[in-house]
């Protein structure tokens, strides 16, 4: 991809991942114990994990085919890596959760009423705006959307 096509991509794509993650956090966390509307809390919950999985892969999956992940838009992979370091914790257990409890249907999932079962977007909202932020900090200009890096400094100063 060209840098115009990265710039484009971003405003577009990356800036609504990063967008709907956020914004699917945040009802998610509203809607919790009001058991009227678990049909509309599974689908808020089950599409926050998967904008959230999307997001941990284009931070630290390298790319395969035609997947577009951060590498793309950095201007130095290796100094990007060590900055950015290893993920975290809560984004590992995140991104395992999100493929074994939304993305696949496995023998793994876990059962109704399941503590496992439970996200806590306060807490990986948090966990992704650090490497999102580090990634702002080394992404090229030239590739990404000034409302991608606004939309991440937000982020930060919410988490």
């Amino acid at each position: 991809m060209t840098d115009a096509d990265l710039m484009s991509f971003s405003d577009v794509h990356l800036f609504h991942e990063i967008n709907m993650c956020d914004r699917l956090a945040r009802e998610a966390n509203q809607i919790r114990g009001h058991p009227i509307y678990d049909l509309l809390k599974n689908a808020i919950v089950e599409s926050y994990a998967i904008h959230l999985r999307s997001l941990i892969d284009f931070l630290y999956k390298d790319p395969e085919g035609d997947d577009v992940g951060a590498v793309h838009y950095v201007r130095d992979v290796e100094a990007w890596t060590a900055a950015r370091g290893d993920r975290s914790h809560v984004l590992t257990d995140a991104r395992i959760r999100a493929a074994k409890q939304v993305a696949h249907l496995t023998r793994r999932r876990f059962l109704d009423g399941a503590p496992e079962k439970n996200w806590y977007p306060e807490v990986e909202m948090t966990a992704l705006a650090a490497p999102l932020g580090v990634f702002a900090q080394h992404a090229d200009p030239r590739r990404l959307h000034s409302a991608v890096v606004s939309r991440i400094e937000q982020l930060q100063e919410e988490a």
